[in-house]
């Protein structure tokens, strides 16, 4: 009979944690990966950052199979909604921007602040 595991020990913390702080993987013989999800989430937002990632992003942009997706999503309701914030944030900006201008003009007294 097949022993129920509790707690397993991150290769990369070393630290003993509950299974739950896991992700399952079947090649592995106990059922989950050897690395813990926070640990794992480090690990790719490390590797995000790198030149490799960001070239695989743009050769992935630039193929057919990324330009249907980008097409997809553009169409779907989520992709609405993000870009309906992002038009909002950047009016946001800009006005904050304009009123932090017309700020330094007041303090500094000068009649005219290039744009």
């Amino acid at each position: 009979m097949a022993e129920t595991i509790v707690t397993k020990t991150c290769r990369v913390c070393k630290e003993t944690k509950p299974i739950s702080e896991f992700y399952t993987d079947r090649t592995h013989k106990d059922g989950y990966k050897n690395i813990c999800k926070s640990c794992r989430l480090q690990q790719c937002k490390q590797y995000r950052k790198t030149k490799e990632y960001k070239d695989a992003q743009k050769r992935y942009n630039k193929s057919e199979k990324g330009k249907a997706r980008k097409k997809w999503y553009d169409k779907s309701e989520e992709g609405k909604a993000t870009r309906k914030r992002y038009r909002q944030s950047e009016k946001s900006f800009d006005l904050s921007m304009l009123k932090l201008r017309m700020r330094l003009i007041m303090q500094s007294g000068l009649e005219k602040l290039s744009l």
